[in-house]
């Protein structure tokens, strides 16, 4: 029988449970947004929906090119990058949901949650396979 350690665990599981998240979040902020009709102004509405984008960019960018190397160049155990890039990757598909809600437009929900994938993806490709065990 095989024992994992904690860090092991933490990279089985963090990119399984924020892909759930990010896919739930942007399903609920679909739903959301085609559910309640906001009485907030076009013009309103487009400016709310180019600051929630510009966050969502923000937050993949500085993800991916600021805080996982500065975290690897600091020498931060593993389990620290997988936890800290993952949690960021999820934050887009939580704006998915206030998008979804506040504009009450369909298609921003469904681009945060590309974005979300993406910076899904680039955190994956960043850290690379996980560590092989040795047992």
């Amino acid at each position: 029988m095989e024992t994992r350690t904690e860090e092991q665990k933490i990279e089985e599981m963090m990119p399984r449970i924020s892909l759930w998240v990010i896919g739930v979040a942007t399903a609920s902020g679909f739903t959301l947004s085609l559910i309640f009709d906001s009485a907030v102004p076009s013009f309103n509405k487009i400016l709310i929906a180019g600051v929630l984008l510009f966050m969502v960019l923000s937050d993949f960018l500085a993800a991916r090119f600021v805080n996982l190397p500065s975290l690897a160049r600091a020498d931060s155990p593993r389990s620290n990058l997988t936890i800290v890039g993952y949690a960021q990757s999820m934050f887009p598909a939580i704006i998915a949901v206030l998008g979804g809600i506040v504009v009450s437009e369909s298609w921003l929900p469904l681009v945060c949650g590309a974005v979300a994938i993406t910076c899904w993806l680039a955190v994956r490709d960043y850290l690379g396979p996980p560590p092989v065990s040795t047992s």
